[in-house]
Formats: C-alpha cells, structure tokens, sequence
C-alpha cells in the first residue's frame, strides 16, 4: 500500500481544497446524508407528580446496514454512544440504561465489534423532589454518537441536542410508574439511506451534473467501479481547477473533469478523472485516474499520464483483495509501476548531502510487486511474494538543461557519484516474506487501534553497470513499519505514534532500493527521495483534531488540522554522520469517512518549506 500511495504526484492538487471550496453550496444538507440515524426523545408520561420517578426514551432508529457504536466509552468502531442530560434544578437523573449489544465480525477477520442495531431504545430513569413547584419544564439531551457500517465509522456527530417536555402537576394522578427496560427492536424492510438529489442553479446545475442511471455511460463506469447489482450508487460530475507548485515538480496549472461513485448517503467509494496540466518543465500532459473500493479491504487504483513532448509517460496500477477462498482466508495485493519521469533529483549518499548537491535525472521504470497472503486468526496477515524492478537512469527534463546539473553528467570518473551502486541503472528481482498485525478500526482512516508489519527480502542483482571496484550480487533488505492510533471518544482529536525503521544489508545495494526518507509518507519535511542511505529511520508524532463538518457537492465531509512532527535520516553503520532532521509542520486534512480524502501538507525542513500532499487513500 505505500509504495502505491507515494507514486501520487507531491504537485497534484496542492490547492485543490481551496478550489473546491468554491463548489460548495450552502443548500447541499439533507436529513438522509447528515443524520442518517433518525432520533426521537420523549418522555413515558407528559404528566409528573412531584416526589415520583419516571422516565424517559431515547429512540434511534438505526437505517438497514447501519451500525451504531455500544455505551462502552473504550468502543472506537463505531466509536462510542453517549448521552448526557443537561441538569435541572429538583430534576434527579440516573444514568442511561442501554439495551444489550449485538456482535458484529468485521471483514477480513478484524475480529468482532459490540454494536447496536435495529431500533434502539435507551432509557433515562429520573425522580422529581417533592418540591418541585407545578409547571412545563423542558429537558435537553446532548448525544455525541458515531454511524458505522463495517468497513469503518462516518463522522460523528458530537452533542446534538433533542428536547422534551415534563410537566409536573401535584394533583395528577399517576403516583407511581414503572419504568420499562431498554430493547432493541426492528425497523421496516424498506428502512434505508435514501438519495437525496442536489437542487442547483444554473450555471452549477450543468458543472455538478449528476446522471441518470439508465443511461449508458453510468451503467459503464459501474462495471467499471465493479459495483454489484442493485447497488444503489449514483454518479456525480464535478469541474476541478487546480494549482501546484513544488521545487522538484515545478510549477503547474490545468483542470480536470471528475465522475464520483456515490452511494445514497454520499460516501464516495470510486472516482474516475481526466486531467490536462502545463508543466514548466515538460509542457502539456494528460492523465486518467481511476480509484474504486467496492468492498472492504478490496480496491483498486490506475493512474496513467502522458506529456505531449513524451517525456513524461507514466502507469500506476494497485489492486488489493482479502476477501478471497473460503470464509475470506486469502487474498493478494498487485503493484504495477511503468513509468518516465523527468523530474527526479538526485543529491547522493549518505545523511550530509545538502541543497547545493542536487541534480536532476529521468528516472525511467519497470516494477512489479506481488503479495499471496494468508489470514489465519483475527488480526493477523502473512504474506509470501516477490518484487522485480528495474531502472534506467538518463538526462533530465530537456527545458532545465543548462539550468539544473544533470545526475548523469556526474556518474563518469572523477563525478561526485561515480562511485554509486546503481547510478548507471540496474534490475532487482527480490522474494519478499511478511508479518502483519492489523489491530485498527478502519483500513483507510483508523482513529484507534495498533498496526505493525515487518517485511524481510532477499535480493538479486542483475544488469547493473558496475560504478566501483566493489560490487555484490544479492543483499536483504528488512522493512518495520509500526502506527499507533489513540482518539478522544467523541473523535474530535487522534493522535497518530509512527515509527519505521528499513535496514539493507549491504551499502552496495543499488541506491534507489536503499533507505531513503522525505515525502508525503516519510519525513515531510523534504521531498521523495531527499536522502538515500543503506539503512533509514523515520518517526512522527501527529495529532489530528476535527475542526469542523460540511457538506461538499452534496456529500459530507471532514475538515482536520494536524500539526505534526517528523524526525528521521539514512544512515550506515557508523551512524547518522550529518544532520538528524528534526521537521515541524502542518496538515490540512478534507475527509469523506470511510474512504477517500484530499491531505495537504507543509512543513519545515533544511532546504526550505516543503508542500505534500494530493487525492490519497489516508493513513
């Protein structure tokens, strides 16, 4: 999954939030989208004596499909219901009586979650004092709850307030009411998440155009999105302008047409686009990207680009599925890189290198990686598989001759990386064996949870053009990668612990399969590829807060900040031998749970401020 998500261009959509923004309208919200649990709050009896108990029911009428998180404040998928009653004075409240929760297995063998379902009627028992004067008295409940279906949890809605009314009247009759248990019971077969369409004015009518589904061109990109029948999604058209500007990638401008795959309650689980950007340093190029997750832990994704000066061509293919054989025990994850592109930089090897030291090189591709994995008991992932790549290195993007120093200029005798393994080009063909514990509560945007693998490959080496008077002809690499995630019940911060370590055994290993740190999932403080070295270490400590909730061309979405701090370098075995990088920064994050989501990111680093970020699958 890394190795996919990095091929995302860092240019790509760097102030795509910005235009967006400009997309939304205010009308957008419907109940179905933004609270598909409908809530009803009411007390047994409108009549209360003084000195008596009652109570009062709380209903959430939870759609087919849907989950709702336990009253257990340690749940995380859903995250946790809670209810608080705001305090009035001669009112006693006991705490929420909540009917008993139902197990429900998460896919792929993520183990089970408690959760409700159905319709769930909470209790609020309650006693009034004798002297309590006669009246109406109005009584708020603030419920922070979290929908959920089992590929992950939607937003959470945070103390949403309901009301009802008590009136208290010494002579009435009832004295005494027994007060009922909580249940769950069911809700129609028709109870689902309905459509609700987007009502626009022209001109935004035509550009946010969503089509009909009887028509050729939907019923297409379903069988293309591998939608199943009667799925109930609908596709949306949306207009994106854009504009990036990185050092390595230069500066950018173009627009792109967008198809999005949505389901009735808007969660975006495919996109189709087609893309035409300027590029300062090879001209004109189109792309086509298209992304689907028509089911948990099964997606796909394709990129492919091409510049009209031919310069840059580029295919990226990803396809993970889990939900293979008998009871989902197997699956596989493919890993297709065919690609040219002009715009690499190479400063050279080691945790010294700096600003002055850069160069620029076409780095041309042919890669493959391969996983069979295995799912033996909840949690757990083991893998056999195997990697081929191989590398070409040339000149760089022909418009910077002259401007920028060419890697290649620099590979002969007497060039300050003349003496680098793989400089020149090589193939790698490489097993691959790994270890997964998955203890999260979403693959794509987790706020809870453990996830560790640890990767071991043994490589060979073939024609690679030797560059010194050593040369090896296999190495290993070993790959440990461990993520943390704690969150606040309510979801409103996440704190994310990261930690990777990536060990070769041989400093002759050829570079570009060595250590290397910088990029949107490594040090951000640097762009890809800023350092290489024979082995790598990366850290970071994020924490997400949730600032606020929208609707997007009808579709909910998540706006997070996060500041983070990203530390790290390559190394040998003696050691860092030059500056240990220390880079704090800031993220903008716009999510569509469970999904997809635009991250944006700057941070400081030693060669100045530094933008990642683009349409990503979010860790």
């Amino acid at each position: 999954m890394k190795e996919f998500l990095q091929t995302i261009k860092q240019f790509k959509n760097v102030f795509f939030i910005t235009f967006m923004g400009i997309l939304c309208h205010s009308s957008l919200s419907a109940q179905t989208m933004e609270n598909p649990i409908i809530i009803s709050f009411e007390p047994i009896n409108s009549v209360v004596k003084q000195g008596s108990k009652s109570a009062l029911i709380l209903k959430f009428k939870v759609p087919l499909g849907y989950w709702l998180g336990s009253n257990d404040r340690s749940a995380r998928n859903p995250a946790p219901t809670i209810i608080e009653i705001d305090p009035i004075n001669g009112f006693i409240f006991e705490e929420p009586l909540f009917p008993k929760t139902v197990a429900r297995g998460v896919p792929v063998h993520k183990g089970y979650s408690y959760i409700f379902d159905g319709e769930v009627n909470v209790v609020i028992p309650f006693k009034t004092l004798k002297s309590l004067n006669d009246g109406s008295y109005k009584i708020t409940s603030k419920i922070t709850y979290t929908p959920g279906l089992n590929a992950g949890q939607l937003r959470t809605q945070i103390k949403e307030s309901y009301s009802a009314t008590v009136f208290i009247n010494n002579n009435t009759n009832i004295l005494q009411t027994e007060i009922p248990n909580p249940y769950i019971g069911k809700v129609p077969d028709d109870f689902f998440v309905k459509q609700v369409p987007l009502d626009l004015d022209e001109p935004m009518k035509t550009l946010l155009y969503s089509w009909r589904e009887d028509t050729p061109v939907p019923q297409f990109l379903h069988w293309l999105w591998i939608d199943p029948d009667n799925h109930g999604k609908h596709v949306q058209t949306a207009w994106v302008p854009f504009l990036g500007n990185t050092e390595n990638n230069g500066f950018t401008y173009g627009a792109s047409i967008a198809l999005f795959n949505l389901t009735p309650e808007s969660i975006m689980t495919g996109l189709i686009q087609i893309r035409a950007l300027h590029n300062e340093l090879f001209g004109t190029n189109f792309a086509l990207e298209v992304v689907s997750c028509p089911a948990a832990y099964f997606n796909y994704w394709f990129s492919g680009e091409l510049s009209t000066n031919g310069e840059n061509k580029q295919i990226h293919f990803h396809l993970e599925n889990f939900t293979l054989g008998k009871e989902n025990r197997f699956g596989y994850e493919l890993q297709l890189d065919i690609f040219k592109d002009p715009r690499y930089r190479f400063y050279g090897i080691g945790a010294a290198t700096k600003e002055e030291d850069k160069t620029l090189y076409t780095h041309s591709e042919t890669g493959i990686i391969l996983d069979f994995y295995w799912l033996p008991a909840d949690h757990w992932r083991f893998s056999v598989g195997g990697k081929v790549r191989s590398v070409a290195v040339n000149d760089g993007a022909s418009s910077q001759r002259g401007v920028d120093i060419f890697t290649t200029s620099e590979t002969g005798i007497g060039g300050k990386f003349e003496n680098v393994a793989g400089i020149k080009g090589a193939t790698v063909y490489g097993e691959r064996f790994s270890v997964i514990y998955d203890g999260r509560n979403s693959e794509f945007m987790p706020t809870d949870g453990f996830y560790g693998k640890v990767t071991a490959e043994y490589n060979q080496i073939t024609d690679q053009v030797k560059t010194s008077s050593v040369s090896i002809s296999n190495y290993g690499k070993f790959y440990i990668d461990f993520r943390n995630y704690i969150s606040t019940a309510d979801q409103k911060f996440t704190l994310l612990i990261r930690n990777t370590w990536n060990f070769t055994t041989s400093k002759y290993a050829p570079f570009f399969d060595q250590g290397n740190i910088g990029g949107d999932f490594s040090n951000r403080g640097f762009d890809k590829g800023r350092f290489y070295g024979q082995h790598s270490f990366f850290a970071s400590m994020e924490l997400r807060y949730q600032v606020f909730q929208m609707d997007m061309l009808g579709t909910p979405m998540i706006i997070e900040l996060a500041p983070f701090l990203d530390v790290g370098q390559v190394f040998n075995s003696v050691g860092f031998n030059g500056r240990f990088n220390v880079n704090p920064g800031m993220s903008m994050r716009l999510l569509n749970k469970p999904n997809v989501g635009i991250v944006t990111a700057f941070a400081f680093g030693q060669d100045g401020i530094t933008l990642t970020g683009g349409v990503q699958l979010p860790f």
